[in-house]
């Protein structure tokens, strides 16, 4: 059985000695004990990084960073697009590591109720949806700049650091007093990285087709008391201006999802 797994269900049994305030805390990151020592080294803080995130599971030789892969974050707040902020009382961002797919559904409040946007990307497609999985249709978005959101999510950026070439990779780590930075191209795009104090990421930076694209996070959980970290505040700025200003309280791992081409793109192959 993976540690992780054995010992969450043991920390979630014990759960249940403790008073109503204790229950309401935030677990620690299940199967995982505090570090010892600052890891020194571009491949120990890799590694640090990707266990941080929930990635390493298993033991010993069963020992595995390529298992996680589906999982979802829901949650509500507001976007900011074409000037405009919108509240959101429903946020999800659903993806798939393996497929390098996402789906992200924005339900809007306000007028005309309930305005919905599902954004999807799968490899090398991108489409629209009016509901998850549902009248697919053609976008103005590339793929492109959507793998590249999905990149930096937490887990799309831990995976694409776990994957990428070493000699592509810049750390730096400027001791106790200061914060690590990492540097690598993620499909040609200089991405920079600051990890906060339990070494996960703070912020992401990229410039993608001509706009600083900013996303921070912080107050990370195990929402679903897996041992997978789950930000809680996810915000974003876009050449310095807000886009993305949101609460997430729910993380899924092993969530289901599926991402159906339209036919209209199966067509054109």
């Amino acid at each position: 059985m993976d540690r992780r797994i054995l010992l969450g269900a043991l920390a979630a049994f014990a759960l249940g000695a403790l008073p109503a305030a204790a229950k309401d805390a935030a677990p620690p990151q299940a199967g995982r004990p505090a570090l010892k020592a600052r890891p020194t080294g571009d491949a120990a803080i890799i590694r640090t990084v990707a266990d941080a995130m929930g990635f390493i599971r298993g033991m010993g030789p069963g020992e595995t960073n390529n298992t996680l892969n589906r999982l979802q974050l829901r949650g509500s707040g507001k976007v900011t697009e074409g000037g405009v902020a919108y509240t959101v009382p429903k946020y999800i961002y659903t993806l798939s590591l393996h497929l390098k797919a996402a789906r992200e559904d924005i339900q809007r409040a306000g007028r005309p109720t309930g305005v919905r946007t599902v954004r999807v990307v799968s490899g090398n497609d991108a489409w629209d949806e009016k509901e998850p999985g549902v009248n697919g249709r053609a976008t103005s978005d590339s793929a492109f700049s959507r793998r590249l959101a999905l990149s930096r999510t937490p887990f799309g950026l831990t995976r694409a650091l776990l994957d990428a070439t070493p000699a592509t990779v810049k750390i730096t780590d400027p001791g106790p007093a200061g914060k690590i930075t990492i540097a690598f191209p993620i499909e040609g795009v200089a991405t920079t990285i600051t990890l906060d104090e339990n070494y996960r990421p703070q912020t992401i930076a990229q410039t993608v087709e001509g706009k600083a694209i900013v996303t921070t996070y912080a107050d990370y959980r195990d929402l679903a008391e897996y041992g997978v970290m789950f930000p809680t505040r996810w915000t974003e700025t876009i050449d310095g201006k807000p886009h993305l200003d949101l609460k997430i309280d729910d993380g899924r791992v092993a969530s289901y999802a599926v991402f159906p081409k339209p036919a209209s793109l199966v067509a054109g192959r």
